[in-house]
């Protein structure tokens, strides 16, 4: 959530986007071969400083999932259906009928599914007395294999479940509040856009 600092700062920052501003450099990532399917989630944050610069999260919903679905060959989940379908797939790995390589091999599968990368996109709007702002921020995230203890610096603790950042971008928005809900959107729809390009250009 915005604190009050925060909210100052990007009110100052804010001032000097007449419209939208970018961060991240676009192109091919490394990181993003040979991925198959990732899942995502969406969250839209209380307005700070008032009620008026709200964002239509139905057409939100429905926009980003419009998007995912014309993805073909990068398979897009939303992140309730990857925790369904994985333990669906961890009952299926405990058939009595397979063999023990079976069901190994079974179980494999139901953990890839549920550690698939992950797309996280937060939305963070804000009223101000000129209008409307808001701070969209996306990553995507990978798991790390734990064959190696992960230790965190600099207490060295053991770190379990430990997630690497594979991608990243953000926006920073200013409109008039009649347009706010909808620029949000599309501008939300051009993140996971820029996301489905580069993973495209990163399989050449």
């Amino acid at each position: 959530m915005l604190m009050p600092a925060r909210k100052v700062l990007w009110v100052c920052l804010l001032v000097y986007l007449p419209h939208s501003a970018m961060a991240a450099l676009d192109g091919p990532n490394q990181f993003l071969k040979g991925i198959k399917i990732i899942s995502y989630s969406l969250l839209v944050e209380k307005t700070v400083g008032g009620n008026g610069c709200n964002i239509d999260q139905d057409n939100l919903n429905t926009s980003i999932q419009f998007v995912a679905n014309q993805s073909t060959n990068l398979k897009i989940v939303p992140y309730e259906q990857r925790l369904d379908r994985s333990s669906e797939l961890y009952k299926q790995s405990d058939t009595p009928s397979l063999s023990s390589a079976e069901k190994e091999a079974a179980k494999k599968v139901a953990r890839d599914y549920l550690l698939m990368p992950g797309f996280y996109i937060i939305i963070a709007p804000l009223q101000t007395q000129g209008g409307c702002a808001a701070e969209i921020s996306a990553k995507l995230n990978a798991y790390i294999e734990e064959d190696a203890h992960i230790h965190m610096i600099p207490t060295q603790a053991v770190v379990y479940g430990a997630m690497f950042e594979i991608w990243a971008k953000g926006y920073g928005l200013v409109y008039p509040q009649q347009t706010f809900s909808n620029q949000v959107i599309n501008a939300t729809e051009q993140i996971m856009k820029q996301l489905v390009n580069d993973w495209a250009a990163s399989q050449e």
